[in-house]
């Protein structure tokens, strides 16, 4: 096996489960640098590499860049950034290799094993998720729950400013203006041709709580991952009376830090309702059990 010089793409948490990772499956290599876009990362040191600025990776001599994202849907703007603004061959990025696929699976699991409870136990109601984006989760919430309607809220634009404003007062940094977190790459066609039952689906487009009005649902699961304070906290506020005695509700982004509105948001309204939540275990979410 060819030994490989590697700069890793990401100098947060994921880093060093790359580098566990590669440690654990016996590949000879050298992580020569970390390169990150946050310029409160830059210039420090990561298992005694330098974390540097992505326009100085050709400075270094390397065989690959290794993209590390707690999002898979970060990763198409990352990998534009290097080949367009740094001009970086498409072949030295490698996107398959990344720990993203063990959080995710871990989130997936829980999802599944949570669809075969409440199948079991017959629990009524439909499902539900709030921030839907391009449908990723939506898909597999969709399979898992063939006989279910399936309600997708989410504004299909992105962020509401009015949101955005909020977390910035509750002392999110200006983090979450970045770029990389514009969830207007979607539309309402792309995510129903995901679905394998679309015909369930049931797309709620706008601001969240203003697209509930008129619905007399209850609700067997539920995904909240609307990322900023408000629409979470509604989403709390809305979904949990609703929600059938063994139903449960995931909540992603809660061990998040570009988005402690998140957090917040489900430590207020649990220090109301004194309710309880566990880890999922993908190192970003938490559920809730009715």
């Amino acid at each position: 096996m060819a030994f490989i010089k590697i700069i890793v793409f990401g100098a947060r948490a994921g880093a060093g489960l790359v580098k566990e990772r590669l440690e654990n499956e016996g590949i000879p290599f050298e992580i020569v640098a970390f390169a990150d876009n946050d310029t409160n990362l830059q210039n420090q040191m990561l298992f005694d590499k330098p974390v540097i600025h992505p326009k100085n990776i050709s400075s270094f001599e390397y065989d690959q860049i290794i993209v590390s994202t707690l999002k898979f849907t970060f990763i198409k703007s990352i990998v534009e950034q290097l080949t367009k603004e740094y001009h970086i061959p498409l072949e030295k990025i490698n996107t398959k290799f990344v720990f993203t696929s063990v959080l995710w699976e871990a989130r997936l699991i829980a999802l599944n094993n949570v669809a075969q409870i409440i199948i079991e136990n017959q629990t009524k109601g439909e499902v539900a998720e709030l921030g839907v984006f391009q449908g990723e989760f939506a898909r597999h919430i969709n399979k898992l729950f063939p006989n279910k309607k399936l309600y997708l809220f989410d504004t299909f634009e992105g962020f509401s400013t009015n949101d955005v404003k909020k977390d910035l007062e509750i002392g999110s940094t200006e983090k979450i203006m970045d770029q990389k977190y514009n969830f207007s790459d979607t539309n309402e066609k792309l995510v129903l041709e995901r679905m394998e039952y679309p015909e369930n689906c049931i797309v709620k487009k706008g601001c969240f709580p203003k697209t509930t009005e008129g619905l007399e649902e209850r609700f067997a699961f539920v995904s909240l991952d609307a990322d900023l304070y408000q629409p979470m906290l509604e989403g709390l506020k809305y979904f949990y009376p609703r929600l059938e005695n063994g139903g449960y509700i995931f909540v992603h982004d809660f061990f998040h830090e570009d988005f402690p509105g998140t957090r917040k948001a489900v430590l207020e309204y649990i220090g109301i309702e004194k309710i309880h939540y566990v880890p999922l275990g993908d190192n970003c979410s938490i559920a809730i059990v009715k």
